[in-house]
This record gives structure tokens, C-alpha cells and sequence, in this order.
């Protein structure tokens, strides 16, 4: 009776061990970049993320989102005219959407 038990469950264990073969697992950025004053979102704001450099413009809200990453330590670099560069270590984690909000100091 076991051993019919056991090769009755022997095709889950075998299709669950496959799942993730083929499968590509990305990883994602997003966040806002704000006026470290005032709150206020900032809009068209530069933010290059590296060892990528790929770069952004932040939309009128202030966000932004980098996809379709590898999962790893990454660098972003915020600048907007009239304000202090900043830097902003992140870690890309598998599968997921890492959030992360930048606020910038006015020089």
C-alpha cells in the first residue's frame, strides 16, 4: 500500500523540481527622487545607474524605475541642476522590485 502511495506521488516531486529550469529571473529598481527641504517631488531629475550607466529622467512625479536587471549591488547617482549630487548604494535582489527614494539637498 505504501509503495503505491509513493508512485502515485513520484510525478509531483519530479514536475516540482523542473519548475524554475528556462526561467530568467530579473530583478527591478524603482523609486523617487524629492527635495530633502520641502518634500516636493522632483521632476526631470538625472539618475544613472551603474556599473550599467544606463540613465533616466525622472517623470513629473519624480519617479523612476530601472528593469529587467540582474541581481547584484548596483550605484545610483541622482543630480538636478541647482542641487547636491547624491549617491545611493542598492542591491537587486531576484525576482523582485527593490524600492528606494533619493532626496536631493539644494546647493
Amino acid at each position: 500500500m505504501a509503495a503505491m502511495f509513493l508512485a502515485l506521488l513520484a510525478p509531483f516531486f519530479v514536475v516540482g523540481c523542473d519548475d524554475n529550469i528556462g526561467y530568467d529571473f530579473f530583478s527591478a529598481i524603482q523609486g523617487a527622487v524629492y527635495d530633502a527641504s520641502t518634500g516636493e517631488a522632483l521632476p526631470n531629475a538625472a539618475v544613472v545607474l551603474n556599473p550599467t550607466n544606463r540613465t533616466l529622467q525622472t517623470g513629473e512625479d519624480g519617479t523612476f524605475i530601472f528593469e529587467n536587471l540582474d541581481p547584484g549591488q548596483y550605484t545610483l547617482s541622482v543630480q538636478k541642476e541647482g542641487y547636491y549630487v547624491d549617491r545611493k548604494a542598492v542591491t537587486a535582489i531576484s525576482g523582485e522590485t527593490v524600492q528606494t527614494d533619493v532626496l536631493l539637498r539644494k546647493i
